[in-house]
This record gives C-alpha cells, sequence and structure tokens, in this order.
C-alpha cells in the first residue's frame, strides 16, 4: 500500500533526471532576416514553433520587451524610421526558453533617402555588448575592430576591445590581452604592419601600466616596444598612425609621455615624445610646465591625417594657441596653426567626428543646430546647411552603425 506513492515519486525524480525536462521550445519557422518598409505602412514579423505545454511568446525590440506583443505574429501599423533596427521574439515553454534569430526591419523615408545620403542595407552588423560602443574600425579584408566599455560582446568575454570577421562572428583569432584593459577604449589606429594604437580612459594592459594610450600586437597582445613613460594624464580620445609611423594622439590631457602637451602630442614609434612636434604658440620657450605653451584651450575629440601630413581636428574648444578657431582646426605637420584653413565661426556646438574625402574636404560629425557649411575644400564655404546630430548610439547592447557614403564617413 505505501509501494504506489514510492513509486509515483520516483518516476517524478526519474522525470526530472530526464532530457525532456532540459529541452526548450522548437522554432520551425525563423522571422525573415530583413523587413523593408515605406515609413507610415506596416509591417509585420511571425515565427512558428512547437513545444511541451503551451507556448508563450513575447516580442522585443534592440532587446526591449514590447508590452502586449505576446502572439506567435507581431504588426506594426505605422513604423517611422526610429522604429528601424532588429526584432526576436522570446518562446517560453513548460521546458525553458528559446529566442528567435533577429529580424532587421528597415523604414525608408517617404519619398525615399535623399540623393545626399542613404543607408548602406548591405551592411547589417548585430554587436551585442553588456555596456557601450566608442569605436568601429574597419580593415581592407573586411574584419573590423569593436572599442569601447565592455565586458562581453558578440556572444564572447572581451574586455574593452574586440575584433570580428568579415560575417559579423566573433574573431577567436584575436582573444585579446591577458587580464585585459583596464579602462574603456575610446578610439583606435591601424599600423600598416597590423599592429593597432589604442587610445582612451584605461590605465593598464594585460597588468602593465599604460595610461590612456597603448599598442597591441595583431593577436592582441601588448606591444611592449611601445612604451610612452606615464602616458597621458587625462582622457585621450582620437589616435592615428602617420606613414612614418609616428602616433598622434588628442584628448582632454595636459601631460603625456612625460612632456607638457596640451590635448594634441605626437609620439615616436618607441612611444617616446616626438620633439619635432611642437604645438606651442611662437616665441614661448618650452619650460617644461603647462604655462609655457597654451595649444588647444578646450578638449579635443576626432583627429584626422591628409595625405599631405597635415592634421584636422575637432572637439569642444575655441581656440588653438591664442588664435580663434571654433571646433575644429588643421594643423602643419610640426604643430603650427595652418592659417589658411579658417572655416566659418558657426559651428554653435561640439564636434565629435571628422572625416576627409579624397577630394580633399573635410567632413564633420557630432552634435550641432547648425552649421554654415559642414564640407570645406580648404577654407571656401560650400553653403551646404546640415541640421541635427550625427552620432553613434548603443541601445540596450546593440551598436547600430550608419554608413552614409556620399558623406565619405566610413
Amino acid at each position: 500500500m505505501f509501494l504506489w506513492p514510492r513509486l509515483v515519486i520516483l518516476s517524478a525524480i526519474a522525470g526530472c533526471g530526464g532530457t525532456w525536462l532540459n529541452a526548450s521550445p522548437t522554432i520551425t519557422l525563423q522571422p525573415l532576416a530583413t523587413v523593408t518598409v515605406t515609413s507610415g505602412q506596416p509591417a509585420s514579423f511571425s515565427a512558428q514553433a512547437v513545444g511541451i505545454g503551451s507556448i508563450r511568446w513575447q516580442w522585443r525590440h534592440l532587446g526591449l520587451v514590447l508590452p502586449g506583443e505576446t502572439n506567435s505574429s507581431l504588426t506594426l501599423p505605422s513604423p517611422k524610421v526610429a522604429d528601424a533596427g532588429f526584432y526576436d521574439v522570446v518562446l517560453t515553454d513548460d521546458t525553458g526558453s528559446v529566442t528567435s534569430a533577429a529580424s532587421r526591419l528597415v523604414v525608408a523615408p517617404v519619398g525615399g533617402y535623399a540623393n545626399s545620403l542613404w543607408l548602406d542595407t548591405s551592411f547589417t552588423p548585430r554587436i551585442e555588448v553588456d555596456g557601450r560602443v566608442n569605436s568601429v574600425v574597419s580593415l581592407p579584408d573586411g574584419r573590423y575592430y569593436v572599442a569601447g566599455d565592455f565586458l562581453r560582446v558578440g556572444g564572447g568575454r572581451r574586455t574593452n576591445l574586440a575584433r570580428f570577421l568579415a560575417d559579423g562572428s566573433l574573431d577567436t583569432g584575436f582573444a585579446g590581452v591577458d587580464r585585459g584593459i583596464a579602462g574603456p577604449v575610446n578610439a583606435i589606429a591601424l599600423q600598416s604592419d597590423g599592429k593597432i594604437v589604442i587610445g582612451g580612459e584605461f590605465t593598464q594592459v594585460g597588468g602593465v601600466r599604460r595610461n590612456r594610450i597603448a599598442r597591441l600586437n595583431s593577436d592582441g597582445s601588448l606591444d611592449t616596444a611601445f612604451d610612452p613613460s606615464y602616458g597621458c594624464d587625462g582622457s585621450v580620445t582620437g589616435v592615428a598612425v602617420d606613414p612614418s609611423g609616428r602616433v598622434l594622439v588628442c584628448g582632454s590631457f595636459e601631460y603625456c609621455a612625460g612632456w607638457p602637451r596640451k590635448r594634441i602630442a605626437r609620439l615616436n614609434r618607441d612611444g617616446s615624445m616626438d620633439l619635432s612636434f611642437f604645438p606651442w604658440f611662437p616665441g614661448s620657450p618650452e619650460a617644461g610646465s603647462i604655462s609655457s605653451g597654451v595649444a588647444f584651450d578646450g578638449r579635443v575629440n576626432c583627429i584626422a591625417l591628409q595625405t599631405d601630413g597635415k592634421i584636422v581636428l575637432g572637439g569642444w574648444f575655441g581656440a588653438y594657441n591664442k588664435v580663434t578657431r571654433n571646433h575644429v582646426a588643421r594643423l602643419n605637420p610640426d604643430g603650427t596653426l595652418d592659417a589658411g584653413f579658417n572655416p566659418s565661426t558657426d559651428i554653435a556646438f561640439i564636434v565629435n567626428s571628422v572625416a576627409l574625402q579624397l577630394d580633399g574636404k573635410v567632413v564633420l560629425g557630432g552634435g550641432m543646430g547648425a552649421l554654415a557649411a559642414a564640407i570645406w575644400p580648404d577654407s571656401t564655404a560650400m553653403g551646404r546647411w546640415i541640421r541635427g546630430l550625427v552620432s553613434a548610439q548603443a541601445r540596450m547592447g546593440m551598436c547600430l552603425v550608419l554608413w552614409y557614403s556620399r558623406m565619405g564617413i566610413s
């Protein structure tokens, strides 16, 4: 009379060890990889699955739960451009949960994209991170580096820097430095030999002191041949490598590699200060103190090198060596101000990014309410007005990169 309940209990215990309790719903039909609609027209997603017991559905947009969207299909009656991005659905039955493949929604504005810029739909990255992405730099073979402030990216553990293959998968050949990078990485620059220079807010790389500037080998290990002494005493927000291998850095620092350098410096190939690059106003002797020179009076966010060696910089500054330059300036290869490049003073807000077109024009991006000109072939305004914000945004660990091919931003 006592065997029956004991058998039931044993059966339940055996069932707990069986494979069926470790199962989860099986998706038999994934959502479409891409859904393209015109703004204001409905967009639909659907999936099919089998499971044990009842299946519960929960649709998400960029990882955010969409309240009330708990059916096997999702319809957006009138999506806007801001609704674009990746959608997926989480399925749960009596044994577990599974998430569908992501479906990318492309919402084109009414009338299509303007001739001046459009979305390159052939580039569809899906970089999932647990933090912030600050920079993405591509390699000639289609691989690309992703830098920022994160511990995991693309399904693997990578501290603040990772490399992806051309198909979007994490590159396991770039494991990163042992013990990681102790702080956010803001900028990346590629050398011709495959090494990479990184700048940011970190203080150690692989357990070795590297204050905000370091160089890595192509496998992600620290290049100890590049040693910038004490590094920079403030954040590094931009880096660039010239054809001779010298490294230009910009940011909010006042000392770099043991020398006073206000927000712009150039280092030799071994990380020592390049003393031939002299970013001080004429007639001011470099006496080892910040007061011996002026350089930029505010933060420099970005840097780009021209083929002639001149240096274009953008940021949140109003002058270079006491000469007015509102948020964008160009320097000669020796660090003196290029007086022939004097953009309009109507740049009212911060410049976050700068790029160079093949024809020599300069493209700026940032938080700008209005520009007298966004592109200059030297100091001549083109009369083109751009309003709004050009930036890279991270939302719930998903980085969506927009490429504007006609604007030359890459």
